[in-house]
């Protein structure tokens, strides 16, 4: 259907009011629902035809009933109802219900179908009889509120099982989704490294929004932003707020040499601890530890406020509000498990989501992202990763026993300006100072193992020992992360690997390999001074007047030996200084590339190799 200006402005007045009243008993947030919407303007006009007032028979489904209320106005001139004031009218009837004998009540039925927990879906509808003189409000709730339940000596019960998603299917069927605005999405979460981004829906009965102190120490509070197609914000402010201690009673403990007593007392001035005792009406401070209070002591609160103007003209009037916030990240793990060289290599990538705040944080959907992102947060405790676990930290394994029978799962990352992005399919919850540990895909991953030695060239004998190396080669991108490294179900190293693009090569080392030796002997073959002119003509380098340049010849003789009894791959590299300028004469089966020497050899069981290059340094 279509509904003029007006129509709309009501809808939208009954739903804010209605959900202001809701949030005052702990009740969600009612869905405007376009089904049952039609519903009611069909009915509210039919009323104002026949000039009548009472309630219809309507349901919905094959005979599901519909909770409903009524409300009529009559004037000498013509009205223009508010749709505040009916939803007001109703919960007025709050003076008959006795909270003593809670759920149906026959006297207040309109205040507990507008506060009803199970009801989850509201329709509007408004309309105008005897020449606009009588204005009628229809509403229609859905699962219907007031509904009795025997739990013996007649009294009643508010039932809270239902669920918002399974009901659309059995009211609507699911050829009617596209019609049906469903709660899908309550809160979504975008994860990063050392931050995550938190998109709320949110509505007018939660404004203005409210932070404890230390859920404001993880905030970015520049980052708040409201924000929904029906909505312009015309203003924001952020105010800290305390109830103040001052003139209220409390009692201060107070020594006299060996005795303490506790006196009765009046704060004066919190910010300096300046009581008065109510009985000598004397004035003096204490410190913090000394003060006794009556009840829990007033915390800071940060509070949000908005002003804004609203369109009613646009049908989707979903708010959201997106802030930044500190204590939510997440980082990757790896396990690499090796065999044999025929076999393949298979690589475990866990996603590890640490919620460190202090409430449990439920998650409608989420995203993770991968990559280098230059965003400015505060702090997290938690930002700085220790891969060594917290004798506190808790961690929860999706999937197991307790956790729930459909765990979320991780997709494929997809490419998204330079970041990789992660979706997760299903609803999860992670609980306070906990890790929630996903599953990610399985790579198909290529690993080839050599001994590495790399080193800077010095002019004098050196020996050391090769490195334990290894070269990765992924057929997607790996975000960055810790890895544990197993051998035939050993644990042999760990190591941190950075952003790895898909199908790029990446070397790492995990440690000395005692069996694999180098010996390099430095020979000084010749060596001369070179004057400006010839250093500045050989280099291309500019040099200052009267600088020393050095032209020298050496012979490198590399010794590998392998005392293992297996055939093993070894590669070395020599690194030049920047500012030497050297020519490799005689290579042999070396190569240069930049100011790097490279070379590649096999070496088989308790073999020794020698090699020779000589190389022409200016520095």
């Amino acid at each position: 259907s279509t509904y003029d200006a007006h129509q709309l402005k009501v809808q939208q007045e009954v739903l804010q009011q209605h959900n202001l009243y809701r949030a005052r008993h702990c009740a969600l947030a009612l869905i405007l629902n376009d089904v049952l919407t039609e519903i009611a303007q069909e009915y509210a006009e039919e009323l104002a035809i026949q000039n009548q007032f009472q309630h219809s028979s309507n349901t919905v489904n094959g005979g599901k009933s519909l909770g409903e209320n009524l409300y009529m106005m009559s004037g000498s001139e013509t009205l223009n109802v508010n749709g505040a004031t009916s939803t007001t009218d109703w919960y007025d009837e709050i003076k008959y219900y006795n909270f003593n004998r809670p759920g149906f009540s026959s006297g207040a039925s309109h205040f507990t179908q507008v506060v009803w927990k199970d009801s989850i879906y509201l329709g509007v509808g408004v309309a105008y009889g005897n020449n606009g003189r009588l204005a009628y409000v229809v509403t229609n709730y859905y699962p219907a509120g007031n509904v009795q339940e025997d739990t013996g000596g007649g009294r009643t019960k508010i039932k809270f099982s239902r669920k918002a998603e399974s009901l659309f299917k059995k009211v609507f069927g699911k050829d009617k989704k596209q019609n049906v605005t469903t709660p899908d999405s309550t809160t979504s979460v975008k994860i990063f490294s050392n931050f995550a981004e938190i998109t709320r829906k949110i509505s007018v009965a939660d404004l203005p929004i409210e932070f404890s102190e230390d859920e404001w120490n993880e905030v970015r509070a520049d980052t708040i932003v409201l924000y929904g197609p029906s909505i312009d914000v015309t203003s924001q402010t952020t105010s800290e707020k305390k109830k103040s201690l001052n003139g209220e009673k409390l009692y201060v403990r107070r020594s006299h040499g060996d005795k303490i007593e506790t006196v009765e007392a009046i704060m004066i001035d919190e910010k300096k601890n300046l009581v008065q005792d109510t009985s000598k009406k004397r004035y003096f401070t204490v410190g913090t530890d000394q003060i006794e209070y009556l009840s829990t002591p007033p915390a800071n609160k940060y509070i949000v406020s908005f002003t804004y103007d609203v369109k009613p003209q646009i049908t989707d009037q979903q708010w959201y509000v997106t802030y930044l916030k500190s204590n939510l990240n997440w980082k990757t793990r790896y396990n690499l498990l090796l065999q044999y060289d025929e076999q393949k290599p298979q690589l475990i990538s866990l996603a590890d989501i640490r919620n460190d705040g202090d409430k449990p944080l439920t998650i409608e959907s989420a995203e993770l992202f991968g990559g280098d992102i230059n965003v400015q947060i505060s702090p997290s405790r938690y930002e700085q990763w220790s891969y060594a676990r917290s004798p506190q930290m808790d961690v929860q394994m999706a999937g197991a026993p307790g956790i729930g029978s459909s765990p979320p799962t991780i997709s494929r990352p997809e490419e998204l300006a330079g970041l990789y992005v992660y979706n997760i399919d299903n609803p999860f919850t992670v609980d306070s100072k906990t890790n929630y540990v996903l599953p990610m895909l399985k790579p198909t991953v290529k690993v080839d193992r050599y001994s590495s030695i790399k080193k800077s060239f010095h002019a004098a004998n050196n020996r050391g020992k090769a490195q334990r190396s290894y070269r990765l080669r992924s057929d997607q991108f790996l975000p960055k992360g810790n890895a544990i490294i197993r051998e035939f179900e050993r644990l042999v190293g760990e190591t941190s690997w950075p952003d790895i693009a898909a199908n790029d090569d990446y070397d790492f080392s995990i440690g000395q390999d005692p069996d694999v030796t180098y010996k390099e002997n430095v020979t000084l073959l010749s060596s001369k001074l070179l004057d400006e002119t010839a250093a500045r003509r050989l280099s291309g380098k500019q040099y200052y007047p009267g600088s020393t340049v050095t032209q020298s010849s050496y012979e490198i003789n590399l010794i590998l030996k392998n005392f293992k009894k297996r055939q093993i791959k070894v590669e070395y590299t020599e690194y030049f200084h920047a500012l030497k300028q050297f020519v490799i004469q005689e290579k042999g089966p070396f190569t240069q590339e930049g100011t790097e020497i490279h070379g590649k050899f096999t070496l088989q069981p308790n073999e020794e190799k020698h090699y020779k290059y000589k190389v022409e340094v200016t520095d």
